[in-house]
């Protein structure tokens, strides 16, 4: 299997031939592609999540991204997914251009636009295979906000690059097939779900829920946000903070979503929650001051 393995990993890094959109049978699998959202000030590193969605069990995804390379810095790609013997996920063979090179790329391309392609497997040593059914978040896609970035919104898109005379893809791997994802595959477009990062001026970096900014999500925080929302007590230091739900306004569903994953076993909250960060959503919220991380 390793061998099928790593022969799939060649043709998927090295390219196919044939020109993209040519018609390749893709079985009755379905995957989805998807980028998180997030946001970054000038010169912070931001982490875009990378997650799959596939019909059945598979041990590769391999993807090209576009991105404004005089926007974002490409840093790296960190494997997330864990597998059922302790061992994180396997990224490999990034091929990366800060530039277009019209010769070589065969899509309209501006020439600040720069492209990443690479791809995450389960294992080279194991039969492991990743979940069938549900969302798998495999990788993070590191990148740094170059220092002068304007504030603003710069996508990340799944895109077909030609580079060496190959086309390059975006496709998910089982241990006998490789299907190809994108227009013309028989899997369509909507698959392949781009990214944002949203550039913005710097702010305190803080952990959702704390609205106390104490440094620990617990029953104080609700009550703090009742006592101002409802008895007139003293402004929150981190609005954001006590934006439980990340729906942008502070009112008592914030606390309910705070006292529903402490007492009753509910989802996580939005990020920030695991860890201290900045808010990936654009609203009217503020975050005076919040001290409590480093």
């Amino acid at each position: 299997m390793r061998q099928a393995l790593s022969a799939v990993a060649v043709v998927i890094l090295l390219g196919r031939p044939w020109a993209a959109g040519q018609q390749v049978e893709p079985g009755s699998a379905v995957a989805v592609f998807s980028l998180g959202t997030v946001a970054g000030s000038p010169g912070e590193v931001v982490r875009v999540p990378f997650s799959v969605w596939s019909a059945e069990e598979f041990v590769g995804a391999f993807f090209c991204l576009r991105y404004d390379h005089t926007v974002l810095d490409f840093v790296a790609v960190d494997p997330v997914f864990v597998l059922p013997n302790g061992e994180p996920a396997y990224t490999l063979g990034f091929v990366r251009e800060d530039r277009c090179d019209l010769g070589e790329i065969g899509v309209a391309c501006d020439l600040d636009k720069g492209w990443l392609g690479g791809g995450v497997i389960s294992s080279w040593r194991s039969n492991y295979t990743m979940p069938a059914g549900v969302e798998t978040h495999l990788a993070d896609i590191v990148f740094r906000v170059r220092p002068g970035a304007p504030m603003a919104e710069t996508p990340l898109r799944f895109e077909v690059f030609r580079k060496y005379g190959r086309w390059l893809e975006n496709a998910i791997c089982t241990w006998d097939r490789t299907i190809f994802l994108g227009p013309g595959e028989g899997v369509g477009a909507s698959v392949l779900s781009g990214g944002m990062v949203r550039i913005t001026s710097w702010t305190p970096l803080f952990r959702r829920g704390d609205a106390n900014a104490d440094s620990t999500v617990d029953l104080s925080d609700s009550l703090a946000l009742l006592g101002y929302l409802f008895q007139g007590e003293d402004g929150l230091p981190c609005e954001d903070a006590a934006d439980s739900n990340d729906d942008g306004v502070l009112e008592i569903s914030d606390a309910v979503a705070s006292l529903v994953h402490l007492f009753l076993g509910g989802p996580e909250l939005p990020a920030p929650f695991s860890e201290c960060g900045r808010d990936p959503t654009v609203d009217a919220l503020s975050c005076a001051a919040y001290g409590a991380c480093p």
